[in-house]
């Protein structure tokens, strides 16, 4: 899976990309709709809007989104989308989620605005969205838009590949680009065709409105642009965080691997980092969670809130091994994450989750436990660590390996764990976390 940024002013449309609405009780002027080529567009849209009295608290906006690649080319940003896939995925952009700032978008409850309808323009070959902006959140921007400044908006896509213009080479991620993306991206050749990411079936899933970039966005995509020229969507996406999974998976597991050895450096046995084992009810709850909802939701709601799962609890619950867990004892993982980078096939496209549904209720027991006993953030880890000290000297804490499993079994159930563990890492509420960081890897040292 690749993702890529859209800024609503990498397209020369000819116009002002976004724009406010003047709804009035009688919906909006037509001279209007016709000055923005709107009418027949979002004209039955916004009459029903202003029927309802419009959004309380909220302003109206029009954007210009995405142009069709036959009519624009590609953006700025070297990315083509065609006529045929507009035509049908700007509903996306409804479907798959709200208006968010700087793309915080992990969170529904952060959401600072909607999205009220999306249209594919025949006449103007674009998509066009409307969206609603809450003027509490917005009251700066909407001051400085009304004295005539900008509000930018980007959009993110995702799908299974991009696709060289020239030679048609299809990339499931950046890392796997041909060199005319890596290095000719956006030349045009004698013949008169240009480098480009063609994106075949895109998934419009983001909306954002980046007022102020960060200072590490601003340099990171201005050193891009210093070394190549040119800032590719999915520089852009990785720039703001929403990069493919496969290179954030990367990026972690080489800081879990530093840390890892770091840890072991100092020479010390650290398992009281690892999560605890849960009660049986604990357990059982969590199980029944999985047959109800699927494993994916409940991958989701534990990496979300900060929750790794231990060694035969993962066997159990997630695997699906009930027998074969009670037989394993903890596996002695010390350079496992270094192991893990030296995989012929590093990409780690499993254990991730990625499901859309709203959080759980395990019911407020189990949350209490979960929290306790698999939280990784330091106040349960601090926790952990000082009961087990206080309980027994460190170095008779070593884990022991399989007991009566088969030891190729147990091993390959170890691995699976690691890759787990860098998915739990890897999420977004994770993997900017030093201190999770730190205890995932920590637990990862058993030895004296």
């Amino acid at each position: 899976m690749i993702r890529k940024l859209i800024l609503s002013n990498s397209y020369d449309f000819n116009d002002i990309n976004v724009a406010l609405v003047p709804l009035h009780r009688k919906g909006v002027d037509a001279g209007w709709l016709e000055k923005r080529a709107a009418h027949g567009i979002f004209s039955e849209a916004l009459q029903k809007i202003a029927d309802d009295g419009g959004v309380k608290g909220h302003s109206c906006l029009h954007v210009l989104a995405v142009g069709d690649e036959e009519a624009y080319g590609p953006n700025r940003n070297c990315d083509g989308f065609s006529e045929q896939d507009n035509v049908t995925a700007h509903t996306g952009f409804k479907e798959n989620g709200h208006v968010f700032k700087n793309h915080k978008n992990h969170s529904p409850s952060l959401k600072t605005g909607s999205v009220l309808a999306t249209a594919h323009n025949p006449d103007m070959r674009r998509i066009e969205l409307l969206i609603a902006l809450d003027n509490s959140k917005y009251a700066e921007e909407l001051d400085a838009f009304a004295r005539g400044e900008d509000i930018p908006v980007s959009m993110g896509s995702k799908q299974d590949y991009d696709v060289c213009s020239y030679c048609k080479h299809k990339a499931p991620t950046a890392r796997h680009h041909c060199e005319h993306i890596k290095t000719k991206l956006g030349e045009v050749l004698e013949d008169g065709r240009q480098i480009y990411m063609q994106n075949p079936n895109p998934k419009y899933f983001d909306l954002s409105t980046v007022y102020k970039p960060a200072d590490r966005i601003g340099y990171a995509l201005s050193k891009v642009a210093a070394e190549n020229g040119i800032v590719g969507g999915h520089e852009l996406a990785e720039a703001y965080g929403l990069g493919d999974d496969d290179h954030v998976k990367q990026a972690t597991l080489i800081r879990l691997a530093e840390i890892e050895k770091r840890v072991s450096a100092i020479g010390k046995s650290i398992p009281a980092t690892a999560p605890h084992k849960l009660s049986d009810h604990a357990v059982h709850q969590i199980k029944q969670a999985a047959e109800l909802y699927g494993i994916d939701a409940v991958l989701t709601n534990l990496h979300q809130a900060g929750h790794l799962l231990g060694f035969q609890d993962f066997t159990e619950i997630i695997v699906g091994q009930s027998k074969l867990a009670q037989l394993c004892g903890e596996p002695d993982y010390q350079g496992g994450f270094s192991d893990l980078i030296s995989d012929s096939d590093p990409e780690m496209s499993v254990l991730d989750g990625h499901n859309g549904m709203s959080r759980i209720n395990f019911g407020d027991a189990v949350n209490r436990e979960l929290q306790e006993k698999t939280g990784m953030q330091a106040d349960p880890v601090s926790a952990r660590v000082l009961r087990v000290t206080l309980a027994q000297p460190v170095n008779q804490l070593a884990k022991v390996a399989a007991a009566g499993a088969d030891r190729a079994e147990h091993l390959g159930l170890s691995r699976l764990y690691l890759h787990y563990k860098v998915a739990f890492a890897s999420h977004v509420n994770n993997h900017n976390n030093a201190g999770v960081l730190t205890a995932v890897a920590a637990s990862n040292v058993l030895r004296v």
